[in-house]
């Protein structure tokens, strides 16, 4: 054997020795040294790759593995740590293509289908991400990570029961999975479930004591049920520390307004920010920035409260396909024309149980839904997703092999009480008494056709808003769910000219009135909107109607802190305080291609 063949072996020998001995740094300049004199062996800048790698030495990392590539271009694993490299870095188009030349060589990869999912969430592609995590699954039956990212992708999508049972199974293989336990407790807090939120967020807290955020989302959670005092009592402690820790500066800024320290939660937020901006968790990130955005606003330091509120937007996953959407609402409009309304199938069952609330989000929905569930005989079901489920389920129901909404020219009568049945039992599971059931999910306004079929009768209440106040509002809004059309202006008045297209058109060919509210004339004068939201619902006056900000109620949705208030005038007109920086909205709502 040639003398430079046994020094290069023994080289590697005592490289492996090192790395097995955790030694990295070590066997790192061992390899190095290997592929200083041996430039064609794959498996040595493989791990000098993988050393690097370890050693957070990331760009060499990446041009190490890309050498080991450039040598055996089969070389799957190479690929595959090419990609976690590159993901680490934030450059995840590039991290994908790596991910799928590993899967090309190795398809049947659990690990590298979950992580070819997150870099499709992180790209704003959550369905793709879903089926990347449900193949992973498919291989690998208790990938608990991959369950994991399955609930994400669920919640995300506001999916917050499917979400739930994800978390929920990944707990049943790894008792003590806590990331499991925390984003369970998330889910639970949009699903209103907010004592059993509490609960996994405290089993989370006993897993790992060392994690302060446990401490910060159960004092959110008592902040959502109104208890004040106790979510500080929670955080004091941690804020007389002397630290600057960010999750409990979001806490503090839910809290200013009652404990007096509004000044500090923006000093607070602000260092954290800055100390903190390579390290800290995105989502905190952005929950911090719009937290800024809100607190500025309320100082009327309007320059300050946008730059926030863009940075928060800014840093959220862009993912939304205006020709997409825009096909949809062609689709939508083409199939539920006015004389397949008049000759359409219809359910037979006769129930009017559901009152639907649709519009925008931030148009008055949940302020509309908080007056009507004021009344005794009404039970406030907040934002439900079951009208979607059903619409996307039409085509397995009637077996057609279109989509939605082609598929609903197949609907018969009997698939129509069968679809209609499922939503009711979800209504009798809410409330098994109340004359009403409220749906208030603002996105309602893309099925009213479909809702026309399943229910004929029902009310429909469409809630509007000034344009501008309504995409201002939306824009500075963290959202709970995905929500890709409000994080960029131009997005959200495009989408906005889309909705008002949609509607102009079920204000066309529904048989059925439909009750425009006002969200200016409601606030200008409740009592007289609120008779006549009564009114239209044949529901007798109750004054309770009008203090609806006294209810018991627990609201799950973005707009609970608004609904503990009394009606309040300064949401009016909002938008000029920003109008320097809203010409990208003003020309995205004054285009003329979708003009009503």
């Amino acid at each position: 054997m040639p003398k430079q063949n046994f020094i290069i072996r023994a080289k590697k020998k005592k490289a492996r020795a090192f790395f097995q001995e955790n030694r990295l740094t070590e066997a790192r300049d061992l390899y190095r040294q290997i592929c200083q004199s041996e430039r064609r062996d794959a498996d040595a800048w493989f791990m000098l790759g993988l050393l690097n790698g370890l050693l957070r030495q990331m760009e060499e990392a990446i041009s190490c593995t890309r050498e080991a590539i450039a040598v055996r271009p089969d070389f799957a694993e190479a690929h595959y740590n090419l990609a976690k490299a590159l993901q680490a870095v934030g450059r995840p188009q590039e991290a994908q293509q790596s991910y799928r030349s590993a899967l090309a060589l190795k398809p049947q990869w659990p690990e590298a289908l979950n992580n070819l999912g997150n870099v499709l969430r992180e790209l704003g592609r959550p369905h793709e991400a879903g089926g990347c995590y449900w193949q992973a699954l498919s291989i690998k039956g208790d990938y608990t990570e991959a369950l994991l990212n399955l609930g994400n992708v669920f919640k995300q999508q506001g999916k917050m029961m499917e979400a739930v049972e994800k978390y929920r199974r990944a707990l049943e293989i790894n008792p003590g999975y806590i990331p499991a336990y925390k984003f369970l407790g998330g889910a639970q807090i949009a699903l209103g479930q907010l004592d059993e939120a509490l609960a996994s967020y405290r089993r989370a807290a006993e897993l790992d004591p060392a994690d302060t955020g446990m401490v910060a989302a159960q004092a959110v959670i008592f902040e959502r049920q109104g208890l004040i005092d106790q979510a500080y009592a929670i955080i004091k402690p941690y804020l007389e520390d002397g630290s600057v820790n960010i999750e409990f500066a979001n806490v503090l800024a839910l809290l200013c307004d009652h404990v007096g320290r509004c000044d500090e939660a923006i000093s607070l937020l602000e260092k954290g920010l800055t100390r903190e901006s390579t390290t800290t968790n995105r989502v905190r990130q952005i929950v911090a920035h719009f937290n800024l955005g809100r607190l500025y606003d309320r100082r009327n330091e309007y320059e300050k409260a946008f730059a926030h509120f863009k940075a928060g937007n800014d840093l959220q996953p862009h993912g939304f396909d205006r020709e997409k959407f825009s096909g949809f609402m062609d689709a939508l409009i083409d199939t539920f024309d006015s004389g397949f309304m008049r000759a359409a199938p219809r359910a037979t069952h006769g129930s009017r149980r559901p009152i639907f609330i649709v519009g925008m989000p931030r148009s008055g929905t949940s302020l509309v839904e908080q007056i009507l569930s004021s009344h005794p005989q009404v039970w406030g079901g907040g934002e439900l997703e079951d009208i979607k489920e059903i619409a996307f389920s039409i085509s397995a129901a009637v077996s057609s092999p279109l989509s939605y909404p082609r598929s609903v020219r197949d609907l018969t009568v009997e698939t129509c009480n069968q679809l209609a049945a499922r939503y009711l039992d979800r209504l009798t599971r809410l409330s098994s008494d109340a004359r009403y059931v409220t749906d208030k999910m603002p996105q309602n306004f893309l099925a009213l056709g479909l809702i026309t079929l399943l229910f004929p009768g029902a009310r429909i209440i469409h809630c509007a808003r000034d344009p501008m106040d309504t995409c201002l509002s939306c824009y500075f809004h963290d959202f709970i769910g995905y929500h890709p059309y409000v994080y960029q202006l131009d997005s959200l008045g495009f989408y906005y000219r889309q909705y008002r297209r949609l509607m102009h058109h079920w204000q066309e060919v529904l048989p059925d009135p439909i009750l425009n509210v006002s969200y200016e004339a409601l606030v200008e004068d409740q009592e007289s909107s609120t008779r006549e939201l009564l009114a239209f619902c044949d529901l007798p006056w109750d004054e309770e109607c009008l203090r609806f900000y006294e209810s018991n109620r627990v609201v799950h949705t973005s707009s609970y802190q608004q609904v503990r208030k009394p009606i309040y005038k300064s949401s009016l007109a909002r938008w000029r305080h920003y109008e320097p920086y809203l010409e990208p909205l003003r020309k995205a709502l004054e285009s003329e291609e979708f003009r009503v």
